[in-house]
C-alpha cells in the first residue's frame, strides 16, 4: 500500500507486473462470445499478435485503487495517478478486473 485516505478508506497499491497469464473473449456482435484467447507472457507460442503490446507492460510499476471494502475502483480521469500520490516509478494505472497471486 502506497497511500491509504483517512477520511475514506481509499487506499492505492503500487505493483510490478512480472508476468502476465490473460485469457480474453469477445462478443462478436449476435450476443455469443467468441472462443477465448490465450496470452502467457513468458511463452512466445501463446503470443497472438493481437495482444503482444502487452509486453510492453513488464516489468513497469502500475497502481490499483481499493476502496474502503477492498473492491477496485475507477482510477482517476486521465489514467495517470494523482501527484500527491503518485509513486517515484509509478508507469499506469490497471483497469478492469485481476487476480493477483504470488510464486
Amino acid at each position: 500500500m502506497t497511500t491509504v485516505d483517512d477520511k475514506t478508506g481509499v487506499a492505492d497499491l503500487e505493483l510490478t507486473i512480472d508476468w502476465v497469464h490473460m485469457l480474453a473473449s469477445f462478443d462478436d456482435g449476435d450476443g455469443k462470445n467468441t472462443e477465448p484467447i490465450e496470452f502467457q507472457s513468458d511463452d512466445p507460442k501463446k503470443q497472438p499478435e493481437k495482444f503482444k503490446h502487452v509486453l510492453s507492460s513488464i516489468g513497469k510499476r502500475a497502481w490499483l485503487r481499493f476502496n474502503s471494502t477492498g473492491a477496485p475502483v475507477k482510477a482517476p480521469a486521465g489514467g495517470a495517478p494523482a501527484t500527491r500520490h503518485r509513486g517515484p516509478n509509478c508507469d499506469r494505472w490497471l483497469a478492469g478486473s485481476l487476480s493477483l497471486s504470488a510464486s
